[in-house]
């Protein structure tokens, strides 16, 4: 499956399934460095409370475990999918359950946790996606807040055919929002990135080619395709100023490395050593999670 119908469970959000036990590194969604540590967005469909943030454990050999959970409830009806943070702010990207007047929908979401306080965003959703999810987020500069808002205009079909950018330059007070593509086909979820203030976006069509965009904002510009590329997994910043985007091609793990400008300094060709499904740890400039089966491991960079 390919696209929402890849995120999406008996009409919900989310992440690619495998089997897990609750607490085990295969529940890892998303993670992200936040006040001292790292924690990490786990999803559990045979859980009482499906959905949680948890203390993430890195030992001395990049082992990676699940730790203490913290003390947030998620919404009833909120399916999480990708997690950020400043300060003491968690942001959180997914859909949340609606009932419109003529079918049942996911809508996308994104979810704002200052200490015990909860609340959604006035995040933009366009018209013409009637069905959706809020997947991939990144945080430019100081204050600014990008995230990928994607879907159809079908309410009933869980299929990405077009992806919109949403912005917020002042920590989600204001927003605007703009079509990055359309005519994806059945197309897997985007990916972001901040360089510094640049965003750099890859979209990715169901043949698995990818398409590269940049800007400062909603305005951006196409810069690159990689044909063949695959599934776009994460999506992360070095220390140099680059981003590799990690994707699975056919079951194989390759990296692609984007200049700032969103150019494709190297290209996906042999794969990157990978295994399982990738991980970005936002905040942490280089770093990545390697998920495979029950097992996790942590790159030896950036934490």
């Amino acid at each position: 499956m390919t696209g929402l119908a890849a995120m999406f469970a008996s009409g919900v959000a989310i992440a690619p399934a495998q089997a897990s036990a609750q607490g085990s590194a295969s529940s890892i969604r998303s993670a992200a460095a936040f006040g001292d540590g790292l924690v990490a967005l786990t999803a559990d469909a045979g859980a009482a409370a499906p959905y949680a943030i948890r203390h993430l454990v890195v030992d001395a050999d990049q082992r990676v475990a699940l730790g203490e959970r913290l003390a947030v409830d998620l919404p009833s009806g909120f399916h999480p999918h990708s997690m950020a943070a400043r300060d003491a702010t968690l942001w959180i990207t997914g859909a949340v359950d609606e009932a419109a007047a003529d079918a049942s929908r996911a809508r996308p979401a994104l979810l704002r946790i200052d200490g015990d306080r909860v609340a959604f965003a006035e995040l933009p959703v366009p018209a013409q996606i009637r069905s959706g999810v809020a997947t991939s987020l990144t945080l430019p500069g100081a204050r600014g807040i990008a995230v990928a808002v994607e879907g159809c205009p079908d309410a009933e079909i869980t299929m990405i055919t077009r992806s919109h950018l949403a912005f917020s330059a002042d920590d989600g007070r204001t927003w605007r929002d703009g079509l990055i593509v359309e005519g994806l086909g059945e197309g897997y979820g985007t990916v972001l990135a901040a360089v510094g203030d640049r965003i750099l976006v890859v979209t990715a069509d169901g043949a698995g080619t990818q398409t590269s965009y940049t800007g400062v904002d909603t305005a951006l510009e196409l810069v690159a395709t990689v044909q063949g590329a695959g599934r776009p997994m994460a999506a992360i910043p070095t220390a140099d100023g680059e981003v590799s985007v990690f994707s699975d091609s056919g079951g194989e793990v390759r990296e692609t490395r984007f200049a700032e400008d969103g150019l494709v300094r190297e290209p996906s060709g042999e794969g990157c050593g990978c295994a399982g499904e990738i991980v970005a740890v936002h905040g942490r400039l280089g770093a990545r999670l390697e998920i495979d089966a029950d097992t996790a491991s942590a790159s030896a960079k950036g934490l």
